[in-house]
């Protein structure tokens, strides 16, 4: 039999459920990318759907690569490797910069 608070549970909070299993979903679908490449991707399917052709794809180590993932990643962020993704500087100054501007913004909440 089951206990009350399991039935309670399963009962009363399925939007907490379904939130737990579709983050579960994602996290073996993007720890399966992790370790196996895809066959298929959106952007080949995508060039099919735009009848341009299968692309002709081979994957790549990041060693393959050289320092174009580094490059790619500086041009989005020129600071990224010193603060590992996390800019707490920027981050703070963002928030001041938000505060400021919603106290001399306008007067609506």
């Amino acid at each position: 039999m089951m206990r009350r608070w399991m039935r309670r549970a399963f009962r009363v909070r399925p939007r907490f459920w379904l939130v737990g299993i579709a983050l579960v979903f994602h996290v073996l679908v993007v720890g399966g990318v992790r370790f196996v490449n895809p066959p298929v991707t959106l952007t080949m399917l995508g060039a099919m759907w735009d009848h341009r052709g299968w692309p002709e794809r081979e994957w790549r180590t990041l060693d393959e690569l050289g320092d174009v993932p580094r490059i790619a990643v500086a041009a989005e962020d020129g600071a990224f490797w010193m603060h590992a993704g996390f800019d707490w500087v920027g981050i703070c100054a963002a928030i001041d910069r938000n505060r400021s501007a919603r106290a001399e913004g306008s007067t609506h909440r």
